[in-house]
C-alpha cells in the first residue's frame, strides 16, 4: 500500500499556485499515487536530484516553471527519513512531498526546510 504525505509548508504552497499550476501539481500526486505506477517506474520518470539535495527527486513542468521536490521511502530500499512522524506499519511505500515553487526559487526553499 502506498502514501502519498505532504508536508504543511507544502501545502501552502499549492494552494498559492494558480489554478493551471495547481492542476499539474495534483496531476503529478494522482500519478504518485497510483499503485499502477511502480516506485521502478517513478524512480525512471522523476531524477534524482543531487549535491546537497541527493536523496530527493524532482517532478519539473518546463512549461510552467514549476519543480516539486519529494523523498520515496519504501520497505525495498533504505532511504533518508526527514520527520517520519506517521505509522510506517500500515504502508509499504511512502512518497513524501516537501515543496512545490519556480525553478529560480525552489531550491532555497527546500534547503532552508529541511535544516
Amino acid at each position: 500500500m502506498r502514501k502519498v504525505d505532504i508536508t504543511k509548508n507544502c501545502l501552502e504552497d499549492i494552494k498559492a499556485l494558480d489554478k493551471r499550476n495547481r492542476q499539474w501539481v495534483l496531476s503529478i500526486v494522482d500519478y504518485l499515487k497510483d499503485e499502477q505506477n511502480t516506485i521502478e517506474m517513478i524512480e525512471q520518470r522523476f531524477p534524482m536530484l543531487s549535491g546537497g539535495l541527493h536523496g530527493y527527486r524532482k517532478a519539473k513542468n518546463r512549461s510552467f516553471g514549476l519543480r516539486i521536490l519529494f523523498t520515496i521511502q519504501s520497505d525495498k530500499r533504505v532511504r533518508l527519513t526527514i520527520d517520519n512522524h506517521f505509522n510506517r506499519s500500515s504502508f509499504d511505500e511512502i512518497i513524501k512531498l516537501f515543496a512545490v515553487d519556480h525553478r529560480d526559487k525552489i531550491y532555497d526553499v527546500i534547503r532552508k526546510r529541511i535544516k
